[in-house]
């Protein structure tokens, strides 16, 4: 890759950012610190998805961007702007610290569990019809936004537009915030 084609991107994602288009500046700031070889290049995308995560108030991602930022190359007339930003983002984050997280069993079942099964709900039969084939069916009416099942998947996998979305091993979005070691400490992208 090269410097060019992260400045594209990076230049693409300062466009989005201005129109608030939060989520597609994010993708392009991630194609940039792909795409980008010396580490001032590196830096100013990290600093740009520390002003997007601060513009979303996601405190911590931005703080977590300002030191990969300041890990890199820094233009002498970038370091007070993100000192600043680093300072009001350390307090946002302690006053969240005083909020309380959600319950440990914010996510439960909306109807009785299964017996044998206790993450799916009771009323679930899987069972072949004629017109619809082999599947899973409800045995009750059911609502938009019932938690039926509660489990993690088999498997994972992403397709290619979800390259620069989700992590590669647990296809987590974390809020587009693509370093593979937030979600796994110990790892790298």
């Amino acid at each position: 890759m090269s410097d060019q084609i992260a400045d594209e991107f990076r230049d693409k994602a300062s466009k989005q950012f201005s129109q608030k288009l939060y989520s597609e500046a994010l993708i392009n700031l991630n194609k940039s610190l792909f795409a980008a070889e010396s580490n001032y290049c590196k830096s100013l995308a990290f600093i740009n998805r520390s002003a997007v995560y601060f513009e979303l108030k996601l405190y911590g991602e931005s703080l977590t961007n300002i030191f990969y930022a300041k890990n890199y190359a820094l233009h002498e007339n970038l370091v007070d702007e993100l000192n600043k930003r680093e300072e009001i983002c350390l307090e946002k984050c302690l006053k969240l610290i005083d909020q309380k997280p959600p319950p440990e069993d914010y996510f439960k079942l909306s109807h009785s569990a299964k017996r044998k099964i206790p993450f799916i709900i009771n009323c679930l039969k899987i069972f072949k019809t004629e017109s619809k084939g082999r599947g899973v069916y409800a045995m009750r009416d059911l609502k938009a936004g019932d938690v039926i099942a509660l489990e993690e998947p088999y498997s994972k996998f992403l397709k290619e537009e979800a390259k620069f979305k989700r992590c590669g091993q647990c296809v987590s979005a974390k809020k587009f915030n693509l370093r593979t070691f937030d979600c796994h400490p110990g790892e790298s992208n």
